[in-house]
Order: structure tokens, then C-alpha cells, then sequence
């Protein structure tokens, strides 16, 4: 019997979960006034690209830009959030705060049904980790979507 749980500890699986930068991010460390400069930031580095890309925008208790974390590369038109993985990633970016942009390669800036339910789920998550979520914003070649501006995340 001690052998078994021997051999049964020595094949737990080991997981590591890490950081990786991968380029520099021109607006790291700059104090963000309002959205509208990552929005702008973002929609220039994603709002054309051909598949969907959610990302996540880690600020300082100050409002400083600690990093781009990309959640997720989807497909064509459509893409995937692990809430998990979205906190996760924040956690260790040592983010207070956070905006959540993605695009549609469409062109359309309009969110859909599941856009809507994602930014009530990740909400929901945020409040119970005590990360201000400030915007879910949808950009695209032709203009962009803000959740807050339209009144589907609370203020404050």
C-alpha cells in the first residue's frame, strides 16, 4: 500500500502558471486618465487583425498600465473567455484594475448576445476578487463599443 501512494504522489502532474512578455507595450507604465487612450491603443494594435483577440489591460492602483494580457486568440468570429484564466493572468500582473477589449474582424463594433453575457459574468467575478473592471469595449476597423458608455457596467 505505501508503495502505491508512492508511485501515485511521484505522477501528480506539476503546474505552473506564468508570465511571459512577448513585446513591449508602448503604453506600459502610463497613467490612464481615462480609457479612451487604451482604447485607442488597442484598436490600433487589434481592431484590423483578421481573427478574434480578447485582451486584457492591467492597471496599477494609480491607473498605470502594468501590461497587455492576451486571453485569448479565437477564430474568425468568435472567441472563447475562461474567466479563470482572465483573473488568473490579472492576479499575477498584480492588477487593482482592468479593462477587457476585443475585436471583431467583421468590422461591426456591435457586441452580440454572448458579448453581453460575458461582461455580465466577468462583473460578477470581478466584484468578488475586488478588481475594478472599468470597461468591456469591442473594437473594430470602423469604430468601437463601450459596455460602460452604454450603461452595462456599473459605475464604480
Amino acid at each position: 500500500m505505501a508503495d502505491e501512494l508512492k508511485c501515485a504522489r511521484g505522477k501528480m502532474p506539476v503546474v505552473r502558471l506564468a508570465l511571459h512578455q512577448e513585446k513591449c507595450v508602448r503604453v506600459l507604465g502610463e497613467k490612464v486618465s481615462s480609457v479612451d487612450g487604451v482604447i485607442r491603443y488597442v484598436q490600433r494594435e487589434y481592431g484590423c487583425a483578421p481573427q478574434e483577440y480578447v485582451v486584457a489591460v492591467a492597471l496599477s492602483g494609480d491607473n498605470r498600465v502594468k501590461g497587455l494580457f492576451e486571453v485569448h486568440v479565437g477564430a474568425l468570429d468568435s472567441s472563447i473567455v475562461d474567466p479563470k484564466m482572465l483573473f488568473a493572468g490579472l492576479l499575477l500582473m498584480g492588477a487593482t484594475a482592468f479593462v477587457l477589449v476585443h475585436n471583431h474582424p467583421s468590422g461591426d463594433p456591435e457586441p452580440s448576445q454572448a458579448d453581453f453575457s460575458l461582461t455580465r459574468q466577468i462583473s460578477t467575478g470581478a466584484k468578488t476578487l475586488a478588481i475594478r473592471f472599468l470597461d468591456h469595449v469591442v473594437v473594430s476597423g470602423s469604430g468601437v463599443y463601450s459596455f460602460l458608455a452604454h450603461g452595462h457596467i456599473p459605475v464604480g
